[in-house]
């Protein structure tokens, strides 16, 4: 009798305690955003970065998803060793696979409530609020191989909103931050400088565990990664018949796969019906639009970038740094200015010294075309002499003199075998079993450059195992 009361009374208290222990983060965080459910499933590492609109940022986190073996490591914790070692053999019956299990990463975006504050009015706070939901509801509807992947989507409590997405290295201003610091000045600056904030907890495992290293941008990195850029475009624009409106370099996201994926939906829009009224940024249906091949654009217009200011807060405001310049002067605009930011961005990362470049807000703010074009030109400046001409074009400040996304694809300074050979691994999955054959045999010839570039743990096990593998003869008999 005695033993039974005392598993009820041990039973009893281990009920009490997993909700309250089973899912704790660490103790930074949590001041942060207590009783997000995110936190549930997710542990929260080191924050790789910052993203959003001045005053009002997400913070991002590396994170794991929670197993048993951390849950069991909390209740011994909170109820301590000599009450639970009597049903140590219930605790203890993690499989062989779970604790071997490897930790997957992923990325945690955190938003602090409080940032709200700094809005005089209730009605203010709202409508910041639900533009910035708003923001994360299309990311979620998006599917492609180019937008950001959202493994659990938005939760919100008193505190914070939280949502997660596979895992990301950081954006790109983030990125060329830390590479360009660490040219100029010593490594503990530029982590400084990028927050990358360590928060050294005892509770849970260290960061070391699962930290990755930061990603490093090379030419072909580059070079692929912007015809991933023009791929997702090419998706907004015919598939889901949006326009982005915000694209630059705080928006555009690099995986654990090197892998540039589109994000920062917030000013996103879709195609005017009538007027131009910020009522057009609705979204109108909660449809998963997915990737599918063959569509072709056909010229719709699109509210510009003035239509936002008459329902929201003077403060939240777009990040105009690659901007189209008939978003400050015209009430609609068309996909082409899309193209703008892609051909501004292209000039940046493409000529020399990429990592210097910055791309300030005040940049997108000029509205006069004098002024625009002088820094333009700086930016051109850099590009090689031979593309020069071609790149140039899809900045242009005449609308109609913006080549197509297609015409994009098929610039000279793309011709290369190895960005060609990252764009076949990343596709390659989907190939039937002749046109692998001939890809494996073409990729013989590059395989020793490719193998330098590509970092085997920036691609899938699939594409690690081939590139390590030291017979690269038996891949093809």
């Amino acid at each position: 009798m005695n033993l039974n009361l005392n598993m009820d009374s041990f039973v009893s208290k281990l009920r009490n305690t997993v909700s309250n222990v089973a899912y704790q983060v660490n103790t930074s965080v949590s001041t942060i955003i207590p009783g997000n459910p995110v936190h549930r499933d997710y542990e929260v590492l080191k924050q790789r970065c910052t993203h959003g609109c001045p005053g009002f940022v997400w913070s991002i986190h590396d994170a794991i998803k929670r197993d048993t073996a951390s849950i069991k490591a909390s209740l011994k914790e909170a109820i301590g060793p000599n009450i639970i070692s009597p049903s140590s053999q219930i605790l203890d019956t993690v499989t062989e696979n779970q604790q071997n299990i490897e930790k997957k990463l992923y990325s945690v975006f955190i938003f602090d409530k409080s940032q709200l504050n700094s809005l005089s009015s209730k009605a203010d706070r709202e409508s910041a609020l639900e533009h910035i939901k708003k923001g994360v509801t299309q990311l979620v509807r998006l599917r492609h191989p180019s937008i950001l992947v959202v493994h659990h989507t938005l939760e919100e409590s008193r505190s914070s909103l939280a949502f997660v997405t596979e895992h990301v290295y950081g954006h790109l201003e983030s990125i060329l931050k830390e590479q360009r610091l660490e040219r100029i000045g010593t490594k503990n600056e530029a982590k400084s400088a990028s927050n990358l904030v360590d928060f050294a907890q005892e509770l849970g495992p260290k960061d070391s565990d699962y930290q990755k290293d930061s990603c490093q941008l090379d030419k072909v990195q580059i070079k692929a990664g912007l015809l991933q850029l023009c791929d997702g475009l090419r998706f907004l624009h015919n598939d889901a018949k949006i326009l982005h409106r915000n694209l630059c370099l705080d928006n555009i996201f690099v995986d654990s796969n090197n892998t540039w994926k589109i994000a920062g939906f917030d000013f996103s829009c879709q195609q005017c019906a009538v007027s131009t009224d910020v009522d057009s940024t609705t979204i109108s249906s909660m449809q998963i639009v997915d990737f599918e091949q063959g569509k072709s654009a056909s010229g719709p217009l699109f509210p510009s970038l003035k239509t936002i200011h008459p329902g929201l807060p003077p403060s939240i405001v777009p990040n105009w740094s690659c901007s189209a310049p008939e978003h400050s002067n015209a009430d609609r605009v068309t996909q082409s200015s899309d193209t703008f930011s892609l051909g501004i961005i292209s000039c940046a990362l493409l000529g020399d010294d990429m990592d210097m470049v910055d791309l300030s807000y005040e940049y997108g703010l000029i509205s006069d075309t004098y002024k625009r074009g002088i820094k333009f030109r700086e930016l051109a400046d850099r590009l090689p002499s031979g593309v020069k001409s071609s790149i140039m074009k899809f900045a242009a400040i005449n609308v109609d003199s913006r080549p197509s996304l297609e015409e994009y694809l098929n610039l000279s300074i793309f011709n290369d075998q190895q960005v060609q050979a990252i764009r076949d691994l990343d596709s390659q999955f989907a190939w039937d079993r002749l046109k692998k054959i001939d890809f494996f045999n073409r990729l013989r010839d590059i395989l020793p450059q490719l193998s330098h570039q590509v970092k085997p743990e920036t691609k899938s096990k699939e594409i690690s195992a081939l590139l390590n593998c030291n017979n690269h003869n038996m891949l093809y008999t």
